[in-house]
């Protein structure tokens, strides 16, 4: 584990959001580019202790859906063009 790693570990103990930006201003983004942040509801996944491909497979699918549901829903209000599409 990297000490990049180590200090995620960290924060996600501590309940704390790990998002770093970083630019030629060190941690401030540039002052040109408008940062929007959207945050869902959480989801709520079982803890398993040696899962499966399978079971990986269906909670990534669960969470890819979660994150598509809500860029759908606010990528209007960030700017965004209405017929963006991740695909």
């Amino acid at each position: 584990v990297n000490s990049f790693e180590k200090i995620r570990l960290l924060f996600n103990k501590l309940k704390i959001p790990g998002v770093i930006f970083y630019s030629k201003y060190f941690f401030l983004p540039y002052p040109d580019v408008n940062l929007v942040m959207v945050v869902g509801k959480p989801l709520e996944l079982p803890k398993i202790e040696n899962p499966t491909v399978e079971d990986i497979d269906k909670y990534h699918k669960i969470y890819i859906e979660k994150l598509l549901e809500l860029f759908n829903k606010y990528k209007a209000q960030a700017g965004v063009k209405e017929n963006l599409e991740i695909l």
